[in-house]
């Protein structure tokens, strides 16, 4: 008989990034910046009841077709030609 074992309960608060129009290192930067003072405020809030703190997901596309990237069983790019020549397989 399959058992649910529920665990690792949490509180996600979203930082609003409507301030970028395009992905990059400057916007993980600011975007983590903005979620740690969140995180902060709600720990100072919650004294005693846990932590706050920032998770991200991370989402991989192909910089030359945006598509999201994906690879076959031989670890080769199948979104478009250039990522295959890129990676040396045509």
């Amino acid at each position: 008989m399959k058992v649910a074992r529920r665990s690792n309960y949490r509180v996600v608060v979203a930082v609003p990034d409507f301030r970028f129009r395009e992905d990059g290192e400057r916007q993980h930067r600011v975007m983590m910046a903005d979620g740690k003072q969140i995180a902060d405020q709600v720990d100072r809030h919650c004294d005693g009841e846990g932590r706050a703190e920032v998770k991200f997901d991370v989402e991989y596309t192909c910089s030359h077709c945006g598509y999201g990237w994906e690879e076959d069983e031989d670890g080769v790019p199948v979104c478009c030609d250039e990522a295959q020549r890129e990676a040396g397989a045509t």
